[in-house]
């Protein structure tokens, strides 16, 4: 009797805490929607019948997300008091990936990442626990994939040379491998970089059209360069392999673009040149016009000085009964030159 009333006083102590912070008991024909970059969503472990128990039927909880675009949804989820198996289907019910999840480390969250492409997804939480109770979220992690998503060998994704490009392996992608296509108008070199943006490794291999291998190589956290290969023009298929979910960073870089873009920065650096050149010629014309303009200034103004100095003595010598007649004509001499001296001042100086 004294056990019977610990369990009931353990369930009733377990229903007065957790209900009123907003868990909800999941029903197993429920699906429930739920938002990425949401808040955490609370479950509670309903009690089984005993016809389920007798059938060993484990309760299921669904939940149901979108994805706008191809991107890295991280799963955070705590558990308490029982374990449980967490799956996720895509929306056709398919399988992409199982994980188990327990009460082991009940402060820190478990976190799974997931690589997704657009889509409708749905998580299922399945448990045979009498009782206990769960919560989790979805964070977009976010994605900078760059790469044309391939689908298969026949339908490879084009792909230009000289493009630095980001590609992606996606949870419950049934093989880890994608497929590239470029074409070369002309003979090229051509250097293959790679390598994966986590601690998993991604191989490639390039072809020719007809299935001719021209080189392969495997790269590590680090990354890879290959040799450079010299490829006559036609069109090739580029082919990336992991072993794992996740992105991988890669370029096929031209020695022809290489050397167009050399030709286009040596053109640029002349015409900067020539453009530098150009403005120092022009700044020291204007110095040398503002030079010759301020020297003819000077003479300008020496010359009235001059002619002012002069008539000046003329009119002292002046004398007789012509004088004032010699007067005039040196006073007007005088201001003619002084008017053309001050003409001259005046176009230098617009």
């Amino acid at each position: 009797m004294r056990k019977i009333n610990q369990i009931f006083t353990v369930v009733l102590i377990f229903i007065f805490t957790f209900l009123p912070l907003g868990c909800m008991i999941v029903k197993a024909e429920e699906t429930i929607p739920i938002d990425v970059n949401g808040e955490y969503v609370t479950g509670v472990i309903e009690t089984r019948t005993k016809d389920e128990m007798a059938a060993n039927n484990n309760r299921v909880a669904s939940y149901e997300f979108q994805v706008d675009k191809s991107t890295f949804v991280e799963l955070h989820f705590i558990i308490h008091g029982c374990s449980a198996g967490v799956t996720l289907l895509d929306a056709d019910e398919k399988h992409i990936a199982d994980i188990n999840v327990d009460d082991s480390n009940k402060q820190e969250p478990f976190t799974k990442t997931y690589s997704l492409r657009p889509g409708v997804y749905k998580l299922t939480i399945q448990t045979s626990a009498q009782i206990g109770d769960y919560k989790f979220k979805l964070t977009d992690k976010g994605s900078k994939e760059t790469a044309p998503e391939s689908s298969d060998a026949t339908t490879p994704a084009p792909i230009n040379v000289g493009e630095s490009l980001t590609g992606m392996f996606y949870s419950g992608q049934k093989e880890f491998l994608n497929y590239y296509s470029f074409k070369l108008d002309k003979p090229d070199v051509i250097t293959v970089s790679l390598s994966p943006t986590d601690n998993g490794s991604v191989s490639y291999s390039l072809e020719n059209s007809d299935e001719v291998s021209k080189q392969d190589g495997t790269a590590y956290s680090k990354g890879i360069q290959g040799e450079p290969i010299s490829l006559p023009s036609g069109n090739y298929l580029f082919k990336v392999s992991g072993n794992s979910e996740g992105a991988y960073n890669f370029k096929l870089d031209s020695q022809n673009l290489i050397d167009e873009k050399k030709a286009e920065q040596a053109a640029e650096a002349e015409k900067k040149a020539q453009e530098k050149k150009a403005e120092e010629d022009a700044k020291q014309a204007e110095e040398n016009a503002r030079n010759g303009k301020m020297g003819i200034i000077v003479i300008a103004l020496l010359v009235i000085v001059a002619v002012v100095v002069f008539v000046t003595k003329r009119i002292k010598k002046d004398k007789g009964k012509d004088a004032a007649l010699k007067i005039i004509i040196d006073l007007i001499v005088g201001l003619a030159i002084a008017i053309i001296a001050g003409f001259v001042i005046f176009l230098v100086t617009r």
